[in-house]
């Protein structure tokens, strides 16, 4: 059956005496995992958790996460993280809240502790084996902001989950992979890779400490462009770590150059929650100093389309679609939203893109980047790229000025390097965008801040700078002192 916990047991069973959570106490075995996650499961049983069990988990103790996310498996339980935005998502109540000792909760969360272990029979493994779940039962409740700016839930079956981990075993060598990741342990960008490792009897590093992650062997760093990043900023390596994994935001040749002093490779993959991962790029470092880009077709149709629907030909701007055996059929309560990225068998992930020399996907933007004034159109994506690369500027971000009478219709809020002179700065990046532009499409209202509003991918968030804007206008128009 394609259960997987139960194809977690095989594997455990199997690989018993292999490390599959390392960390500075000492090694979890996959035998002793197995059995973690038994009395996790037993614990589950005494509560009445079963197949129509909606739980709600929260914990930053990785053992526990993962124990919690097996045990769900073999009980057929549907499990979600504890988080505000769940009341809203119209998926239905929790019928079962737990948590760690170290975090809050209300009266409704059972904390599970040692205590709580104490009382279960975490050696009784034999009756897991024959679980409630199906391969159609769904047991992971997801969400991804995607192009609406707001969470959407959906459910990945035991069969979809098991399959995708099994999809990209080349990324996991079994019984091989050491992987660390500065993310959060109840990430989903951490469960698909952690998944990934467990079942191809790899081992995952229970720590932050990177003089740790050294001397265990780490050789697959993921998370996040900025995670990663700032993880490795100010860190001088006597060598480098082989591959790190990192997808979700365009990646400067600054930023790729610092990442590949640490890594012999840079996987900047592309996909979605609703997809699995779908394409990568990889990014090596050339005898003679440059950027290498090459990218790499996986299991699944990554196609860049224009207006019309038809492929776009090399260097030809247009919109992603993608299709595999993977993706989701939609989302939960969400009709519009699903009708709208979901169209003949086809995901839309609202991403612009070209194909690059080497076939590289090279991601420009997102569909609600294009900003129309009275019928020109303009890329902000393209536009922060721009303005980012002159002289003086850290960073910058183009919107569309939310006020509807403004004399300025598109603003750009920009980082300045120290110690410059900001005015003249604005009054080159203006002059050069008019000579590239033109005057009608060349934005010139600057606004200087200190941080540019991300996303949680680190995307720049136009939503957010747009909802700013408004609110120091209200501010404005009321008397209120909002310095």
């Amino acid at each position: 059956m394609e259960i997987f916990g139960l194809e977690y047991a095989r594997v455990a069973a199997e690989n018993a005496e292999f490390p599959a959570v390392i960390s500075e106490q000492g090694e979890f075995t996959h035998g002793m995992f197995w059995r973690f996650a038994c009395g996790i499961a037993s614990g589950l049983e005494r509560d009445g958790v079963n197949e129509n069990a909606l739980v709600a988990f929260t914990s930053d103790n990785l053992v526990t996460v993962l124990a919690m996310i097996i045990a769900t498996s073999v009980r057929g339980a549907r499990l979600i993280v504890a988080e505000a935005a769940v009341a809203r998502a119209g998926i239905g109540k929790p019928s079962h809240f737990y948590r760690t000792a170290e975090m809050k909760g209300g009266k409704k969360f059972q904390v599970i502790d040692k205590a709580w272990l104490e009382q279960t029979d975490p050696d009784n493994q034999q009756q897991w084996l024959n679980a409630r779940a199906t391969p159609e039962s769904e047991w992971l409740c997801l969400h991804t902001s995607g192009t609406t700016g707001r969470e959407k839930y959906f459910f990945l079956t035991q069969r979809m989950v098991l399959e995708r981990s099994r999809a990209r075993a080349q990324d996991f060598p079994f019984q091989q992979t050491v992987l660390a990741s500065p993310t959060n342990v109840m990430s989903r960008l951490y469960w698909a890779r952690a998944l990934g490792t467990l079942v191809h009897a790899g081992a995952l590093i229970d720590s932050f400490d990177l003089e740790f992650w050294k001397k265990s062997g780490v050789n697959l760093v993921v998370g996040s462009p900025t995670q990663v990043f700032d993880f490795f900023k100010s860190d001088n390596l006597t060598r480098k770590f082989p591959r790190t994994e990192i997808g979700g935001a365009k990646l400067p040749d600054e930023t790729i150059r610092h990442l590949l002093k640490h890594f012999d490779v840079i996987v900047d993959s592309y996909g979605a929650a609703e997809t699995n991962k779908s394409f990568e790029n990889r990014l090596t470092l050339g005898a003679d100093g440059t950027i290498q880009r090459r990218g790499v077709s996986l299991d699944s149709q990554v196609e860049i389309i224009s207006a019309d629907g038809k492929p776009c030909a090399p260097g030809e701007m247009g919109m992603v679609r993608v299709k595999n055996p993977y993706m989701i059929s939609g989302y939960i309560n969400s009709e519009e939203a699903t009708a709208r990225v979901f169209s003949g068998g086809w995901f839309h992930p609202g991403d612009l893109a070209t194909w690059g020399d080497n076939n590289e996907l090279v991601i420009i933007g997102r569909e609600d980047d294009v900003i129309n004034l009275g019928g020109y159109k303009l890329n902000a994506g393209l536009l922060d790229m721009f303005f980012s690369h002159v002289k003086g500027i850290k960073e910058a971000i183009v919107f569309q000025n939310p006020k509807s009478k403004a004399v300025s219709k598109v603003l750009i809020l920009a980082v300045f390097e120290p110690d410059v002179a900001k005015y003249e700065v604005m009054e080159l990046a203006c002059e050069l965008a008019r000579h590239k532009l033109g005057v009608l499409l060349s934005p010139d209202a600057f606004r200087p801040v200190t941080t540019i509003p991300k996303t949680l991918n680190g995307d720049p968030d136009r939503k957010a700078c747009r909802a700013m804007v408004l609110k120091y206008s209200q501010a404005e128009a009321s008397g209120a002192d909002h310095a």
